[in-house]
């Protein structure tokens, strides 16, 4: 070890720090949450109102309030209190500009539960909310989880058939429900016929999910329009204003 210049790593060394700190912060990025704001709804109702319109780009909100990261969504639209279309994804996810455009349309007009939302049904009876979800964690067994904390996974096979559902954490939370419940609601929603019994509950495999959810009536987003417009205009005039003051300060000047 040379003294002047003290304990020098080794290459290998170096490059497993290198390693670890690169995993490090992939796993805490993976599992931070994205803070949710009413940006990311109004930006849903935005994508909506520009493809049931035919307008190609969507003007009535400001893209960089939507960060530029990797997520899993979930988009809902609520029409006088009452459900009226859910669609996401749990595994993959993508890009949250790309996956916000997905799914705003998507859970709006294929939802096979109900009837499309048209553009007459975007008025201010409607309520869009967003959930970003993180913290993905394998549950030791089918109740490990706690009820309005954890949105769940189930997985399971039967008779040579897989199966799979999700609700989001609030969902148990708002139906009342206990693990139980929640569980065999969800063996229903996966589509399995049979019987959910002890046996076959004892064989689900639980994933957990935690999820950041912000919702925005349309009136909110109505105004968030109103006051863009506003910012807009003003910064539109700014240079104007300051380019007139150079003007007459430079003509008082010559006289």
């Amino acid at each position: 070890i040379n003294a002047e210049y003290g304990n020098l790593p080794s290459p290998n060394t170096t490059l497993s720090a290198c390693f670890l700190s690169f995993l490090l912060f992939y796993l805490l990025d993976s599992c931070m949450a994205v803070v949710t704001t009413k940006a990311f709804p109004f930006f849903c109702m935005a994508v909506l109102e520009a493809h049931l319109t035919g307008c190609e780009q969507v003007k009535t909100v400001n893209i960089d309030d939507i960060p530029d990261v990797h997520v899993c969504v979930f988009v809902s639209y609520h029409i006088k209190g009452r459900l009226a279309g859910c669609k996401g994804q749990v595994g993959g996810g993508g890009p949250l500009k790309d996956v916000l455009r997905r799914f705003a349309v998507d859970a709006a007009t294929n939802d096979s539960r109900f009837h499309p939302i048209g553009i007459k049904d975007m008025n201010k009876h409607m309520e869009c909310g967003v959930s970003v979800l993180h913290t993905f964690e394998d549950a030791a067994d089918a109740f490990d989880w706690i009820v309005g904390t954890h949105g769940i996974s189930i997985s399971f096979r039967a008779h040579n058939h897989r199966y799979s559902a999700t609700y989001l954490p609030y969902v148990a939370a708002d139906q009342g429900w206990d693990h139980e419940s929640t569980l065999k609601s969800l063996v229903k929603k996966s589509g399995y016929t049979g019987k959910a019994d002890k046996e076959l509950l004892a064989s689900i495999k639980v994933e957990r999910y935690q999820a950041s959810k912000c919702d925005a009536t349309w009136h909110e987003w109505q105004e968030s329009i109103k006051h863009l417009k506003k910012k807009k205009k003003k910064h539109h005039h700014q240079p104007h204003q300051h380019q007139h003051q150079h003007q007459h300060h430079h003509h008082e000047e010559n006289n």
